[in-house]
């Protein structure tokens, strides 16, 4: 992953004396981001029980704890500092031209898919269309408004966009919180960040009466993951990035212990009252990469097509429901495939390669989403919000030379 210092849109990197003359990129962070995408893909892929059943599968819905925490670290560097409401409008903003056009074309898709599916049943059975019910008329306000996630009402048409939903109200709420207290220092906006960090989860014990419900109650969850990441940030000082000692073997077995103990631990406690260490586990494997950006294991993760999935890992995660569901209407309608118990039933051969090709798809579809209509929301973006200014005039909340010891680049 890389850190922008001129803006959420720029290129990503991060400057490793807070004075931004020396910039270190951290892309290693940018390939495990991707390669959890993927995970959540295998997750809801039902094809073929040799890959379903794994348990490194059947609990790799928890990535997506990886994404907030790592969130939560890059919107710290890039906006622990907002001095006035204008900055704040223009975080926001961007953060909106970022997730929503892709989230706004993927509901389109869903309403013309019920509504062809419905012109179908039409045709076939000969009986007029029913009419939209209020639910289903509810549920698309509450996507429209990104309030899918919020547990309002359960989780509809693309379902994955519950943590895009739950994540755009924690930004709102992060900027918030760097707005009121944007004088503090940066250890005293770590206690902030722990104290948000506590109150999620005593949210989720009130909810649940145990932590067992970590996964359950989705904008808490997105919460505490988010602010452990904006905390770490405060204490993981990036001018430790590019020391003497980066490309050592202790500062890739670091690395690499910090990533195998976060997939073992996926593996292992899966559904259970544990769950809740697991970004805590995330969050060290995205300091380690902080810390000691350019080790052989970083090296090795930053191979051209590694990046080319994480560069397109939002497309990937946001894509890939809408293209399974479309497979499984296929499976069932055209070759009449039963599901038993939630599975496919497939042979092995078969169902590794419906598999194989369910990835395939989801890969192809995602460049396209991400050429088509993520690159050209962040145009309008950089446009609408006046982006294209230079460096000086558009860095509304540029940090004081003072702030910069703390911060290391802003947007």
């Amino acid at each position: 992953m890389t850190i922008p210092a001129a803006g959420a849109l720029a290129p990503q990197t991060l400057d490793a004396t807070g004075s931004g003359a020396t910039k270190r990129r951290l892309d290693a962070l940018d390939t495990l981001r991707g390669l959890s995408a993927l995970m959540v893909v295998f997750f809801h892929m039902n094809y073929s029980f040799l890959l379903y059943n794994l348990p490194i599968i059947r609990h790799s819905y928890l990535f997506v704890d990886f994404f907030f925490v790592l969130s939560g670290f890059i919107m710290y560097y890039n906006y622990g500092r907002l001095p006035d409401t204008a900055s704040f409008s223009q975080f926001i903003g961007m953060r909106l031209f970022r997730l929503y056009p892709l989230h706004f074309a993927l509901l389109v898709a869903f309403v013309g898919c019920d509504a062809l599916y419905a012109v179908v049943r039409f045709l076939r059975s000969g009986s007029a269309p029913t009419t939209a019910s209020g639910d289903y008329v509810f549920d698309l306000i509450l996507n429209l408004l990104l309030m899918n996630g919020l547990t309002i009402r359960p989780l509809s048409f693309n379902i994955p966009s519950w943590s895009i939903s739950t994540e755009f109200w924690t930004y709102v709420l992060f900027g918030s919180i760097v707005l009121v207290f944007r004088n503090v220092r940066r250890y005293a906006m770590a206690i902030i960040f722990a104290s948000v960090c506590l109150a999620a989860l005593f949210a989720i014990y009130m909810r649940y009466g145990a932590i067992a419900g970590f996964t359950l109650f989705l904008f808490p969850r997105c919460i505490f993951g988010f602010f452990l990441g904006a905390a770490m940030g405060t204490v993981v000082s990036p001018g430790k990035c590019g020391s003497p000692n980066t490309n050592s073997p202790i500062a890739a077995l670091s690395q690499g212990v910090a990533v195998i103990v976060a997939v073992t631990a996926v593996t292992i406690v899966g559904f259970g009252r544990l769950t809740v260490l697991l970004p805590v586990l995330f969050a060290a494997v995205i300091g380690t990469f902080v810390i000691w950006p350019q080790t052989r294991l970083t090296k090795l993760l930053v191979r051209p097509r590694l990046l080319w999935l994480g560069q397109r890992s939002y497309s990937v995660y946001m894509v890939h429901w809408f293209v399974l569901m479309q497979v499984g209407a296929v499976l069932r309608n055209v070759f009449h495939v039963p599901v038993v118990a939630g599975q496919y039933e497939l042979g092995p051969a078969i169902g590794l390669a419906v598999s194989v090709l369910s990835i395939a798809l989801v890969l192809i579809v995602a460049s396209q989403t991400y050429r088509y209509i993520e690159q050209p929301g962040r145009r309008l973006g950089r446009r609408v919000l006046n982006m294209n200014r230079s460096p000086q005039s558009l860095n509304s909340t540029a940090p004081s030379p003072r702030a910069r010891r703390y911060n290391t680049g802003r947007s």
